[in-house]
């Protein structure tokens, strides 16, 4: 009878039991990954890719960034808005990118790439005033514009705050060239723009952008008198750095008139 006894016990036992090391094996096993489809692969893939191209470029030095930039506005054709428009967005997403992973250096590695891009019209050129003025359109806006997709700030850090002054630093230095051909040159070519960018200014500031359809803040005319203002203190140095090389012409052909009488 106690054998019986054990059989039946054996047979009655509970399934849930029986189920344990099965639940235990489950548990116990390795998680295999999940099948990913090749469409979906290719898409993991292209945002992978996308993000790694936003952060090199967001990496990338502003010295490099910056002078790209702004060649390719001064490039834009303005007669299209709506290009016109998507571009100032997207140029300045990558300026706001670039400024903020690269804070200390960026605003002054912003006015060099500005007299870079400068220095490289031709203003013999007829289309040098065109650009210019392209330039200045995109800067007005960059700086100070309503639509904040354009107007970039850092924290409230204004870029035109940080960027003028170091233009006037690099521009009023007064170093052993300050007189050359080629240090007058660059200033005439700043002043230019400076003109620009306060004309350009103080129209936007009252109706709407003639070039890019865009209107300034209500503060812009701070940027305009700052404009101005640095655009004064580079004309009046370069009169003071031709004021010497007029007078050495004007001592050169008196001394050749005097050889001339003497011979």
């Amino acid at each position: 009878m106690g054998v019986f006894s054990a059989m039946k016990r054996t047979l009655s036992k509970s399934p849930k039991q029986d189920n344990v090391p099965e639940k235990l094996e489950k548990d116990m096993a390795p998680d295999l990954p999940v099948k990913v489809q090749p469409e979906e692969t290719s898409q993991l893939e292209k945002n992978f890719h996308s993000e790694k191209t936003l952060e090199k470029k967001a990496a990338a030095s502003p010295s490099v960034v910056v002078p790209w930039i702004l060649n390719e506005v001064s490039e834009c054709d303005i007669s299209e808005l709506f290009d016109c428009r998507v571009q100032m967005k997207v140029h300045a997403a990558r300026l706001l990118d670039c400024w903020r992973a690269h804070e200390a250096e960026f605003p002054r590695a912003f006015a060099r790439g500005l007299l870079q891009v400068l220095q490289g019209f031709d203003q013999d050129n007829a289309g040098s005033s065109k650009k210019i003025k392209s330039l200045a359109c995109f800067l007005v806006h960059l700086f100070d514009g309503k639509d904040s997709a354009v107007h970039i700030r850092n924290g409230k850090e204004e870029l035109w705050t940080l960027v003028l002054p170091e233009l006037g630093r690099i521009e009023l230095d007064r170093g052993k060239d300050w007189t050359s051909n080629a240090e007058s040159r660059s200033r005439e070519e700043t002043s230019e723009l400076l003109t620009a960018i306060g004309n350009h200014g103080r129209t936007c500031v009252v109706q709407t952008c003639a070039l890019c359809g865009e209107q300034l803040g209500r503060h812009s005319n701070s940027l305009v008198d700052a404009a101005y203002e640095l655009q004064n203190k580079i004309y009046k140095m370069n009169v003071q750095a031709r004021t010497p090389r007029k007078k050495a012409t004007e001592l050169e052909t008196e001394e050749a008139l005097t050889l001339k009488i003497v011979f």
